[in-house]
């Protein structure tokens, strides 16, 4: 239970305000326990190639060249002055670089989400399907609401159908910076997912209350570009948590959630604007957003 609440918004919130001392990781117990479990393979791969699979095969024939034995010889005599990592592996001054990598706490570190509970799972990935879902209905739910768009600020037609160009050029386009960045190690997926989340509700008010078209189509935009992290993303948290052997389903059923969005975006929008106007279909966009960041951030985490 420690773990599920440490990994949700208000844990970070809660460990963040008392230093680490209320819901401590391992690491923070004991601050030198990374060293027991380092992945000496890949640490030593790093120190000697720089890279932490094997090396490249040109580069093995270039260090077992007889035409490079001079160069060899002189680096040998540099690794007499080169210095060691924290767990003595020797250090390539030319292509090795000075990291260790560390590996899950044993094979049942409850951190891993391949040991996650079966509940877990269920659950993470039931909120990787919403937060995809919320996203994807917000392109399609602004149709039904076009001819309002068009008598309110008197555009025609095709410059209205702008409003929903935009958003999927944004979720198109954010990707690109999202994805990476949640590959980074220091970030993760999860501040991504939930930072993004909160941007993107917050962005539903300038589009619904847009006093001109030119602001409705800039913020158009700009809540697609947010929204935009799940649906790069959303595959890889789930191939994190499940075997090879069951992968497919998981990814399946998170497609599944990414083609209802579009489906039903103009069913449930055209109720919407037909009973309250064109800013409904957007306020809707906004409260499923809010919904789904009050699932992510207070109920569980998408810590992968």
């Amino acid at each position: 239970m420690s773990e599920l609440i440490r990994n949700t918004v208000f844990g970070h919130f809660l460990r963040l305000i008392t230093r680490g001392k209320v819901l401590p990781y391992a690491e923070d117990k004991g601050p030198s326990i990374w060293k027991d479990y380092i992945h000496h393979e890949m640490t030593e791969n790093i120190a000697h190639h720089g890279q932490i699979g094997e090396e490249a095969q040109e580069d093995k024939e270039t260090r077992t060249d007889p035409q490079n034995s001079s160069e060899d010889t002189s680096r040998t005599r540099a690794g007499n002055n080169s210095r060691t990592n924290a767990v003595g592996h020797m250090i390539d001054l030319e292509k090795g670089r000075d990291a260790s990598i560390v590996h899950w706490y044993g094979d049942n570190d409850p951190e891993n989400p391949m040991n996650w509970s079966i509940t877990k799972k269920f659950l993470v990935t039931a909120e990787i399907c919403l937060l995809t879902f919320s996203i994807y209905i917000g392109s399609s739910i602004y149709t039904p609401g076009i001819g309002g768009v068009m008598k309110q600020f008197g555009v025609s037609q095709v410059k209205a159908t702008l409003g929903l160009t935009l958003f999927v050029a944004g979720y198109g386009i954010g990707p690109m910076l999202w994805a990476p960045m949640s590959e980074i190690p220091q970030i993760g997926r999860n501040p991504i997912y939930i930072g993004t989340l909160m941007i993107f509700v917050i962005l539903q008010l300038p589009v619904a209350l847009a006093p001109n078209f030119a602001t409705l189509l800039v913020f158009r935009f700009l809540t697609g570009w947010f929204g935009s992290p799940v649906l790069a993303t959303g595959g890889a948290s789930i191939g994190d948590m499940y075997l090879p052997q069951k992968r497919a389903y998981g990814i399946a059923i998170w497609r599944i959630a990414a083609v209802c969005g579009p489906v039903l975006g103009p069913l449930v929008g055209g109720f919407a604007a037909q009973h309250k106007g064109w800013t409904w279909t957007i306020w809707y966009g906004a409260d499923e957003g809010l919904v789904t960041f009050n699932a992510i951030g207070v109920t569980a985490n998408l810590s992968l």
